[in-house]
């Protein structure tokens, strides 16, 4: 890989791989999440992820390329961290906070693909790109916040359902810090 062209398809294909995987990957997470809010978020979320295979896909098009797969190590490593976990056979109450911060470790990994991209796009003038991959983003960026806020919540109803005071009391703590400020998308 010589010139910034190769590297923006290269990274393409890398998000596209990314971006299948999690089409395999969330309608197991919306099967085994209990709460029916964050269930049909989920669902919300693969119907997005799946325009976001078709906005690569236009984009490679755009660019007079055929959409091709990378492997995505950093998805694939996220991923098989939960297979890891899965071993350990976890509770129902503890595999939901698997499922939510392992889905947002992915969300976070997902926002820094795209924002380079973004750059890269924007830089060589890929306007048609920019605009699909902003679209990307956009809903990236909305599902990480989701899933930070729920996860707080979540951490505390589990507390209170265990019997885990210590747990409930920390997650109200976290509750009352402030969420982390998102970086808006261009």
């Amino acid at each position: 890989m010589k010139t910034l062209h190769e590297l923006f398809l290269h990274e393409l294909q890398d998000m596209y791989d990314a971006e299948q995987q999690l089409t395999k990957a969330l309608p197991e997470v919306e099967k085994e999440t209990t709460d029916p809010m964050i269930k049909q978020r989920v669902r919300q979320h693969l119907t997005e992820t799946e325009q976001h295979v078709r906005n690569l896909e236009a984009c490679s098009q755009a660019l007079g390329e055929k959409a091709k797969t990378q492997k995505c190590a950093g998805i694939a490593g996220i991923l098989q961290e939960k297979q890891s976990a899965m071993k350990e056979k976890p509770s129902t109450e503890v595999l939901q906070v698997i499922n939510l911060t392992g889905s947002t470790k992915i969300e976070h990994y997902e926002i820094c693909a795209y924002t380079g991209l973004i750059s890269l796009a924007a830089m060589m003038g890929h306007t048609e790109c920019e605009r699909l991959l902003k679209q990307n983003l956009q809903d990236e960026n909305n599902m990480a916040e989701f899933l930070e806020q729920n996860t707080r919540q979540t951490i505390e109803k589990l507390g209170a359902m265990t019997g885990d005071a210590n747990m409930a009391a920390r997650g109200q703590t976290m509750a009352q810090s402030q969420t982390p400020q998102r970086t808006p998308t261009r």
